[in-house]
């Protein structure tokens, strides 16, 4: 599955590393980046899970394109948006916050867009 090789290079990680997140050895995974061996559904939802993407990009649905962040498509789609490292790590640690903290990082969020707005769009 040369997309589990893509996805780890493009974070960063060793097979060791991603091995350690999902439970199971190198070896293993090993064998799946060279297509030795193929991952069972449960394990298709643990690597999607640590990739923070789909299963069916896993089995093949084409990555969006690398394209300038913040772009559009030529259809004027954010398919193909690209999330710079800052905003991973950003929506990483939000994807631990509680509920209540996830509110509250929301309406905060909220109010800075919104008094940004008024600065760059007075009435």
């Amino acid at each position: 599955m040369d997309v589990l090789r893509q996805l780890r290079k493009s974070r960063d990680e060793t097979q060791q590393s991603v091995a350690d997140a999902v439970g199971i050895t190198q070896q293993a995974y090993a064998n799946y980046e060279s297509g030795k061996r193929e991952p069972d559904n449960a394990m298709l939802l643990k690597l999607a899970r640590h990739y923070e993407t789909s299963v069916s990009i896993l089995l093949g649905e084409p990555l969006p394109q690398a394209t300038s962040p913040g772009s559009m498509d030529a259809s004027g789609s954010a398919e193909s948006l690209v999330i710079s490292d800052d905003a991973r790590a950003l929506a990483s640690s939000y994807s631990r916050l509680s509920d209540g903290d996830k509110a509250l990082v929301r309406s905060l969020v909220d109010s800075l867009a919104e008094k940004t707005d008024n600065i760059t769009d007075p009435l």
